[in-house]
């Protein structure tokens, strides 16, 4: 892997459909964006901060994640 600069930025975009709801997780919880679905969107965000220092077949790994989502 390339050196990734600090402050290297990455974008991801998706629509919010009915899938990524907390009541598709259980059906007590409110019809909003679920706390996974945030994750892992904010996941692929860092993916693609990445993806331009990653040589052929290398990736990541993610090891820590402190999120409040209020």
């Amino acid at each position: 892997m390339k050196p990734v600069p600090v402050g290297a930025k990455g974008e991801f975009a998706q629509t919010v459909e009915t899938r990524h709801l907390a009541s598709e997780l259980d059906s007590s919880l409110a019809a909003v964006l679920s706390t996974p679905t945030m994750i892992a969107m904010m996941e692929q965000a860092a993916i693609n901060a990445i993806k331009p220092f990653l040589e052929a077949g290398e990736s990541s790994v993610g090891m820590t994640i402190e999120v409040s989502h209020t």
